[in-house]
């Protein structure tokens, strides 16, 4: 997919620019480009929201990546604090496989100035936001950003490496 465009103002949303959920998917030599936009105003209820996106797919279960990437940025604007699962690839993983992967996409969340927000709940990764048991990456790589590979761990994870621009 070239320049995805997708906007959307959630309070629960798996999005992605490919799928918003693969299940028992197998995804080969995919990539995508463009931008995910989304926001958590401050006319959302009290309760957080639930947010899950991905440059390729949101939310990935049993699944299979082989030679894929993505060039999308991926942006979050929030006011109210959500609960969010944010990756360059795919925004929460389990029990997935990702072969020869990378991500040179942008992968952020901004919260208002002077707002009392927190982060604590956002999990933002230059290939996945959030993994849970089972995952296995081989040959993945994504260009050193401001957040880890993985969201939800700053522990080096086999299969991954982080690169910079020369590289």
């Amino acid at each position: 997919l070239i320049n995805c465009d997708i906007t959307c103002s959630t309070i629960s949303k798996v999005v992605g620019c490919l799928s918003n959920i693969a299940t028992d998917s197998t995804i080969t030599n995919c990539f995508s480009s463009g931008k995910i936009n989304a926001s958590t105003g401050s006319s959302l209820t009290a309760l957080a929201a639930e947010y899950t996106s991905g440059g390729l797919v949101g939310f990935s279960n049993n699944s299979s990546f082989i030679n894929c990437y993505s060039l999308t940025e991926n942006i979050l604007n929030y006011e109210k604090t959500p609960f969010a699962n944010m990756g360059g690839l795919v925004g929460l993983s389990e029990n997935s496989h990702y072969d020869c992967c990378y991500n040179v996409g942008v992968v952020v969340a901004n919260k208002p100035v002077n707002n009392e927000s927190s982060a604590n709940n956002i999990y933002l990764g230059d290939l996945v936001g959030f993994i849970n048991d089972g995952n296995t990456f081989v040959s993945c790589y994504e260009l050193q950003n401001t957040v880890y590979p993985i969201g939800n761990t700053n522990e080096s994870i086999a299969g991954t490496e982080s690169l910079h621009e020369n590289e």
